[in-house]
């Protein structure tokens, strides 16, 4: 049976609902993605970060995650993240920096860790 509504990767839609889990810094990131579209760079590589933290590759529609969906995954990773907000916000720079290098063709594909 296919889900319709089933995602494969996190939604650039759902960033909004990352809102107000961490520290001042974290909402600044999560608000300047909520105003771009889901196509700009920085948008892409938030929503690399959140594949590599929701370990959304992994995930099938008979896994626990699926059945809470992305929004709750999402906010389950991030709320979860051990370490700090700086190390959060250097983790989304190095996915960002990821996708710019694969849309300019200087990669062949990007490594999820």
């Amino acid at each position: 049976m296919i889900y319709a509504r089933s995602e494969l990767l996190f939604p650039h839609r759902y960033a909004s609902a990352l809102k107000g889990l961490r520290t001042a810094r974290w909402e600044k990131l999560v608000q300047t993605i909520c105003e771009l579209p889901e196509d700009d760079p920085d948008s892409l590589g938030f929503c690399l970060l959140l594949v590599d933290l929701c370990g959304c590759l992994s995930c099938d529609l008979n896994s626990y995650k699926a059945s809470i969906g992305c929004k709750a995954c999402a906010r389950r990773a991030i709320t979860a993240f051990k370490g700090t907000d700086v190390a959060l916000q250097g983790q989304f720079e190095k996915a960002r920096d990821q996708v710019k290098a694969a849309l300019a063709g200087e990669l062949p594909c990007i490594e999820i860790e």
